[in-house]
């Protein structure tokens, strides 16, 4: 080293100058140099750059050719070389003589030393850039061990998916602890992991979802499990299964039906004990309707299982993307870095919603449909609140929802109420059902979508069609109208009727009230059981006699069209109707006399031959006794049915084919019911089938 003062030559270890005795600072040593990642070459580049730029900026400054303030730098005069050096004599006492001015001052010029140019120091945001370059990588190989895992098993599955969760939850609490970080990079690592992390959290609540799920599954399609065992385990299943929010609207539907496997075994196990046929056989079709709406449900409930998949897969596809950039900013330049504009701003962003809506609305079926329209969206990351709206002109009045749309699929079933106006559905239209999605803070409109939909006229009626609600033979209950005001007249002008056929012994419609009306019809009043049991069979058949014969003096006539369950649709009249057009079908007509009857409180069954309806009313509730009713019997008249009142008190001995009211024993029953679809009346309210108001 060298003296700072004089220049010369020093020793390493001295602390004072040999020469001039001067203190000598010993220079601090250079940092060691850091470990730098594939960034680091670029900006040591950018420095040397600068550097050299500056360098030659002096230059310019000094030769003239740039100068501060406007004048131009004086031309520089080289000094002239020595050719002595200036002699000093000493100066007389008595006069001083002005010291001369030396033409020239030599200063030593110290010797240039060997100290290194210290390295450019490492900025907060490239020490965190290297950081991150790390992390990343850690976070590819989590991924990458993911996607190549071989599992055999859905508990497997979840163990790997908890494994990837723990690893991504670490590596993103890694990076938001990074110091430095340019903000919009830890706002694009925060949205990546989220996508990871919530993709991640649904696969595992769907996977665990649906290991408890295959357990209900697997005893719903055993064949040869007890229907109590099924029932009971189901029950069980259902009760202690927590169920994604996403999948609550298919649960609670299949959660429900529960109550029709429930009613069968009741229903069954009534039968066994009456030795009944006809609740035997509407019990075995109660259990169909169970399996068709559980199946149905269940097919949903796997759809949107797949669907919630596909998004997280989303999720998961839009954070690679996003990391593609990341990696991308982690090479780039300080300042190029912390102005990049990532490609994807996904906070509170909704994924563009997807729909299913109905084509074809049957307004008769109104209260049997599930929903309209079926929307699927979601958040990528985070959550916002929305407004849903929908209206069908013409049929329905406008609907408004409010729902939070979280970081996961959310499916929303939509079915706006029935207008309040009075409706003209006697013919077929066309119209459209609007949707519209808002934000519930600022109105915002998110998404508006109409749809194209037919509306069919109210008597058309469709057998089989599971789109958007189930639909089996059972749905025809939505035909039956017990309160409505033609059926209410019909039923006064049937008490004028049974006043007759009891010598005024009954003056209303009583239902099943007790035998003792007919004790006077029937003679001394003197019974045995026999003879009570009959008392009560003719209590029901007066009352179904004489509803039959007010529709007859009504001027309803059948009119023999085709008429098949079996069809893709039907035009079907409801009773109102039937009673003022005075013409029906055998089911209109069935219906007319069903709905009476079921006014009238009295257990009623639709019969469904093939290609025919017919009515059965059980004698007595309990009875396991029942009058099969053939109502294209009309016109009759009051003479008709006296003589089979005759009839059957004289003659019957547990079976009478006598026409249009007869009785069959149980054997006859078995057998006749063989072909038919028998429909239990009292189901309309378990089954929520109740006509649409109009």
């Amino acid at each position: 080293m060298f003296c700072e003062k004089c220049g010369a030559p020093l020793d390493d270890n001295v602390k004072f100058c040999t020469n001039c005795g001067a203190k000598v600072t010993v220079p601090a040593a250079p940092s060691p140099e850091k470990k730098q990642s594939k960034a680091v070459p670029v900006i040591i580049s950018v420095v040397l750059t600068v550097l050299v730029i500056a360098g030659i900026f002096a230059a310019l400054i000094k030769a003239g050719v740039i100068n501060f303030g406007g004048q131009k730098a004086p031309e520089y005069e080289p000094t002239p070389a020595l050719t002595a050096l200036p002699v000093y004599t000493e100066a007389p006492t008595s006069t001083p003589s002005p010291t001369p001015t030396p033409t020239c001052t030599f200063t030593p010029t110290p010797t240039p030393t060997d100290t290194p140019t210290p390295l450019p120091t490492e900025s907060a945001a490239h020490i965190a850039l290297n950081e991150l370059s790390g992390i990343i990588a850690e976070t590819e190989k989590s991924l990458d061990a993911f996607e190549i895992s071989e599992f055999e098993g859905m508990a497997e599955l979840i163990e790997i998916a908890d494994r990837l969760y723990g690893e991504l939850s670490l590596q993103k609490s890694k990076t938001e602890k990074l110091n430095g970080l340019p903000e919009n990079i830890r706002k694009a690592c925060s949205d990546m992991y989220e996508l990871y992390l919530t993709g991640t959290f649904e696969l595992i609540m769907d996977v665990d979802f649906l290991i408890d799920f295959s357990e209900i599954d697997d005893k719903f399609y055993d064949d040869e499990a007890e229907i109590e065992d099924l029932y009971d385990a189901l029950v069980e299943c259902f009760e202690e299964k927590v169920c994604p929010d996403n999948l609550k609207d298919c649960w609670s539907k299949m959660k429900r039906s529960l109550d029709y496997l429930g009613t069968y075994l009741v229903r069954s196990n009534e039968a066994d004990l009456l030795y009944d046929a006809l609740r035997q056989s509407s019990a075995e079709n109660l259990l169909m309707r169970f399996a068709t709406v559980y199946g149905n449900e269940r097919d949903k409930l796997s759809e949107i299982i797949n669907d919630e998949l596909n998004f997280a897969d989303l999720q998961f596809a839009t954070g690679d993307e996003i990391m593609e950039d990341v990696k991308k900013v982690i090479t780039m330049s300080d300042d190029a870095a912390s102005s990049y504009k990532f490609r994807y701003d996904i906070e509170n962003n909704i994924e563009d919603p997807q729909y299913d809506h109905i084509a074809t609305i049957y307004p008769s079926l109104y209260n049997t449909y599930d929903c309209f329209v079926t929307i699927k969206m979601g958040c990528l990351t985070g959550a916002k609140d929305v407004i849903v709206s929908c209206e069908i002109p013409g049929l329905s009045q406008e609907t408004k929802q409010s729902y939070h749309i979280g970081a996961s699929l959310t499916v929303i079933n939509i079915k706006p109420p029935a207008s309040s106006e009075k409706l003209n559905l006697d013919k077929a239209k066309d119209t459209q059902i609007r949707v519209s999605i808002k934000e519930k803070s600022t109105g915002a409109v998110i998404d508006e979508q109409s749809f194209p939909v037919h509306i069919a006229s109210r008597n058309d009626f469709v057998w089989i069609n599971d789109d958007f609600g189930t639909i089996t033979q059972d749905n025809i209950l939505c035909f039956l109208s017990p309160d409505s005001e033609a059926i209410t007249k019909l039923k006064r002008d049937a008490i004028d009727i049974l006043s007759y056929f009891t010598n005024d012994n009954m003056d209303s419609l009583v239902g099943y009230q007790g035998p003792y009306f007919a004790y006077d019809y029937l003679g001394d009043g003197s019974y045995d059981d026999d003879d009570d049991l009959t008392a009560t069979m003719l209590t029901t058949y007066c009352q179904v006699a004489s509803l039959m014969r007010a529709m007859s003096d009504a001027g309803v006539r059948y009119t023999m069209d085709p008429f098949s369950i079996d069809d893709a649709g039907q035009h079907i009249l409801f009773p109102d109707q039937v009673i003022e057009r005075k013409t029906g079908l055998c089911i209109e007509t069935s219906l007319v006399i069903a709905s009476a009857l079921q006014s009238a409180g009295m257990h009623t069954f639709l019969i469904l031959p093939p290609g025919h309806a017919q009515v059965a009313v059980e004698t007595w509730y309990g009875s396991g006794y029942y009058f099969l009713i053939e109502t294209t019997s009309i016109p009759n008249t009051n003479t008709d049915f006296v003589d089979d009142a005759n009839y059957f008190l004289n003659y019957w001995e547990g079976e009478s084919d006598n026409y249009p009211i007869s009785i069959y024993t149980d054997d006859y029953w078995s057998s006749y019911l063989e072909d038919c679809y028998v429909i239990d009346c009292s189901d309309g309210a378990l089954l929520g089938m109740t006509p649409f108001a109009y």
